[in-house]
């Protein structure tokens, strides 16, 4: 093979690479850092809300709707995450990714904690609390 060649070749097959990187990196790597992302904020919410409804009085129905809201985006944010990521049964066996089971019992706690915001027991909310925590792999 001639100079002209080969450094066609190489040309070629780096391109190759940096676009499969590319596909990788958009397409599986970015939605994993996302759902990640994802359990971050619950953890922060978790931490931030935790007292809402038992120690702490709420000041406004407002502010008992934004927590609500806030919760239920959470919920189908990480469902979102489920959809998002390629190949999502695979990807479990390595333990990239949430479960799918966990992932659901997650955002089903979640709505139930939105829900549970306003009018449910001290025993309700923690529930649900501990529930997420524990299907997300949260520490306290």
């Amino acid at each position: 093979m001639n100079e002209a060649m080969t450094a066609a070749l190489t040309v070629l097959a780096g391109f190759a690479v940096f676009v499969g990187g590319q596909i990788v990196q958009r397409f599986v790597l970015e939605p994993i850092q996302e759902q990640r992302k994802v359990i971050g904020e619950i953890a922060y919410v978790l931490l931030y809300h935790g007292n809402v409804g038992r120690f702490v009085p709420f000041e406004s129905q407002q502010t008992r709707d934004n927590i609500a809201s806030t919760l239920r985006r959470l919920a189908g944010e990480l469902r979102t995450t489920r959809a998002t990521i390629p190949a999502y049964r695979q990807l479990e066996r390595t333990q990239w990714v949430l479960k799918t089971e966990n992932l659901l019992a997650a955002s089903a706690h979640l709505v139930g904690w939105s829900n549970s915001v306003i009018s449910a027991s001290e025993d309700t909310l923690l529930e649900h609390m501990e529930a997420i925590r524990e299907n997300l792999g949260i520490l306290r």
